[in-house]
């Protein structure tokens, strides 16, 4: 059986504290970047209706991801997703004919893209070329 070999990953990339901390950090961009084609979450909500009514939205949302970045808390509605099959094909008739997709909640959309930009900027610092 295969093991880990633990000097290899300790003499290899490493997160700093300085990268987990931007990680986690408070939000303090804008966060209505999400693409308006999105496709609504399992709360019916899509992204451009939150754009449309940000003045009104616009606490409930960042507190929310405030929630989940600076007290470690993630609400109940954004933990929860529709997930269905779409057919590849119009004559999709078995499950390797279909693709999953999963429907979720705007604020699970909100913070997967600021997780998603965060780690873009470090990924090459922590994850070897081979």
């Amino acid at each position: 059986m295969k093991h880990i070999d633990i000097v290899a990953i300790r003499n290899g990339p490493q997160l700093k504290d300085t990268h987990g901390d931007n990680l986690i950090g408070p939000v303090t961009r804008n966060i209505k970047s999400i693409d308006d084609s999105k496709k609504s979450g399992i709360d019916g909500y899509t992204s451009k209706f939150f754009k449309s009514t940000w003045k009104i939205t616009r606490g409930v949302v960042l507190d929310a991801v405030q929630d989940f970045f600076v007290r470690n808390r993630l609400i109940a509605m954004a933990n929860c997703a529709l997930v269905t099959l779409i057919p590849k094909t119009s004559e999709a008739k078995r499950i390797k004919d279909m693709r999953p997709i999963a429907c979720c909640s705007i604020i699970f959309k909100v913070i997967s893209k600021i997780l998603t930009l965060r780690l873009s900027r470090i990924i090459n610092e922590i994850i070897d070329e081979s």
